[in-house]
Parts: structure tokens; sequence; C-alpha cells
């Protein structure tokens, strides 16, 4: 097996519209992936979170050509293709509500959060004493049951769907009460991971930002190539049996965590504490890859 080494492109050419879409789509696929098939992150919420980015980034670009103006809609218009009604109305919760940018209410990231927020705060689903009241999954039509609040609430959505995926992120349980099976509510936020995963999640996350970062300095930059560009290269195997993985992937982990640990020293010798608001946060990351996608996208890389 031959190795192939992929470094950052040189050439001046950038790619057509349609590249630079199949380039986006390879971007956004694992993400949406991530987020909708482990967090439960749904399109409207997603949607939200795009929108306002597109006008944070329009703003902070606005600002840099003509610091002393508040831009207007139309420029924010130019810059993003959303339309200036809607430009006015994220721009007022960025600005003016002070709202960081991908602000999205937690019961709008998707159906089993809506539920569970309208349960634990809706007086005609809670109890005498507030607290949200047990629920049959299933009655009469218009009584007061998951299946109603889930049928006049979400659109849809089969209440079923919703009863699962609430019991395995352990917000209900099932009780008996007055002879009746119910749902009692546990907790009223719906969290689909547990901790451990949410931990590895936030340092994925950072690994993604960077190495967009480093991407984006050596597309800007091109005057700095090859010198003083950010390096970026890697190593892969167009040829690797399914079952040398298990082998590959270890030989691997050993092999980057030395690496790892080895570039600890080289990095405190230019560390200058305390940190201020001046300060860059500089390093390098390590990661494995494993990917089977080489022929559909073999036109991005010819």
């Amino acid at each position: 097996m031959s190795t192939q080494i992929l470094q950052t492109p040189q050439s001046s050419l950038g790619p057509d519209a349609s590249a630079t879409m199949l380039l986006l789509e390879q971007i956004l696929r694992p993400i949406i992936k991530l987020f909708m098939l482990t967090f439960r992150v749904t399109y409207p919420a997603m949607d939200r979170v795009i929108k306002s980015l597109f006008i944070d980034i329009a703003l902070e670009e606005a600002a840099k050509q003509d610091p002393k103006s508040e831009p207007s809609m139309g420029t924010l218009a130019y810059f993003t293709g959303i339309s200036p009604h809607l430009c006015r109305q994220t721009f007022d919760e960025l600005v003016e509500r002070e709202r960081p940018p991908g602000y999205v209410d937690t019961s709008e990231v998707c159906p089993e959060s809506k539920v569970l927020d309208i349960w634990a705060n809706d007086p005609m689903w809670q109890d005498d004493d507030g607290n949200p009241m047990l629920l049959p999954t299933s009655g009469k039509y218009n009584s007061r049951t998951l299946q109603t609040l889930v049928r006049k609430h979400v659109d849809n959505i089969a209440y079923g769907q919703v009863v699962d995926s609430l019991i395995d992120a352990g917000c209900v349980t099932f009780v008996r009460h007055n002879g009746k099976r119910c749902l009692k509510m546990k907790k009223e936020a719906f969290i689909p991971v547990d901790g451990q995963t949410d931990q590895l999640l936030m340092a994925s996350a950072q690994s993604i930002r960077h190495l967009l970062q480093t991407f984006i300095f050596n597309l800007e930059n091109p005057d700095l190539a090859p010198k003083n560009n950010f390096f970026q290269q890697e190593r892969y195997l167009r040829c690797v049996r399914p079952d040398q993985l298990p082998a590959l992937r270890a030989s691997m982990k050993d092999l980057l965590r030395k690496q790892a640990d080895d570039c600890i020293a080289p990095l405190e010798q230019f560390e200058d504490g305390p940190e201020t608001n001046e300060s860059i946060h500089a390093g390098v990351g390590y990661y494995y890859f494993e990917d089977s996608g080489w022929g559909r996208y073999e036109t991005l890389t010819a």
C-alpha cells in the first residue's frame, strides 16, 4: 500500500459554484447527522442558528468597512441573501435583546423539549400544587393525555415516538395512578446524551473549529505560502482491508499520543501568562480518521 499526502492546495484558482456547494455539503453532512440523530436538533432550530450566524458575520464585515455607522438592512441583505425584514428581526434579537449568535430557546430545539416545556410550565398540564401532572399516554379526544399534548403543540409527530424518546432520555417513567398507567416527569430538560458524551462533543467542536480556522487562514493568506502559512497536511492510505483496521487504529493511537506528549515542552516555551484580552490561543491538533467516500468526492481533489 502506498501512502498518499494531502496538502493545502496552492492554486490561486477558486472552485466553481458546483464544487463550492459540494464542499459545503461535505462539511455540513456530518455536522447535521451528528446534531439531528444524536442531539435531536431539528431543522427549524438549525435554521434559526444559521440565519443568526449569517447576520452576525455580516455585521462584523460591515463594521470593518464602516466602523462609524450602523449597517443598513439593505447591506445585511446584500451580504446574506436574507430579506431586509428578516434581517431586521434577527438584528433586533442580536443587538437590542443582547442574545448571542445562534440563540434558540430550549423549547424550540426539538419536539421532546417543547412537550416537556409545556408540560412543566402550562397550568393546563399541572396538578393542584403546580407540578407537572401525571399523564396517561392516551384517552378520550381532548382529554389531558400526552397524546393530546403532542397533537395540540407538535406538528406531524406521532406521540408514540415522543414517548419512546422521552423514556430513552430518562425524562419520564411509567407509574400507576388511580388504576391507570400514567407517565410521570422525572426531569424537565431533554438531554439525549450523557455527560461523558457531552464533554466529548465540546472537545470535538473545538477541534473542528481549529481545523477550519487553519483552512480559512491559509485560504485568506495565499501570499504567506508555502513558508509562513499554517502547517496543514494529511497522510492516508487508500486501500485498507476492514480486518486490518483494529491494528491500524491501535498503532496510530499510540503514535499520536506520543507525539502529543512530545509537543507539550516546545509549546510551553511560548507560554506568556497571565491571559489577557490580547492573548492568542495557539496549538496543534492530532486526530486519526477513516473515510469511505473517496470516489464520491474525487472531483474536489482532482
